[in-house]
């Protein structure tokens, strides 16, 4: 009688999931765990973090500003916000020491700079 190892023709591969359980190749996986292991291949912060950044933007930029800037996305370490205006786009640049520190502090978001574009339309 032939087993799964006899048809497969090998083991198949263990991976460990967010908390070290071994998990087969072949079970169902949660799709936030491949999706945090596929950013962490290209250099990017877990999705919950990222998502963190733009529930929130209010609490790391303040409100005033918040209503003004947006962030648009994080990708390997640079923050793309948004600025209704060429002002509030240098208010961003001005602070964006200060919001890099609250990332790493608040979110544990690890940005290294910030890009800020003023929105069109």
């Amino acid at each position: 009688m032939r087993g799964r190892r006899g048809i497969a023709g090998a083991h198949a591969a263990e991976v460990h999931d967010r908390v070290g359980a071994v998990v087969s190749e072949d079970e169902p996986r949660r799709l936030d765990a491949s999706l945090d292991r596929l950013l962490a291949g290209l250099g990017a912060p877990p999705a919950e973090a990222v998502g963190d950044v733009f529930e929130r933007w209010g609490d790391i930029v303040g409100p005033g500003v918040a209503e003004r800037t947006r962030p648009v996305r994080v990708d390997g370490g640079r923050l793309v916000v948004e600025a209704e205006d060429a002002a509030w786009a240098s208010q961003l640049r001005w602070s964006s020491r200060s919001i890099i520190e609250a990332c790493r502090r608040e979110l544990g978001v690890d940005v290294g700079r910030i890009e800020v574009r003023v929105r069109s339309g």
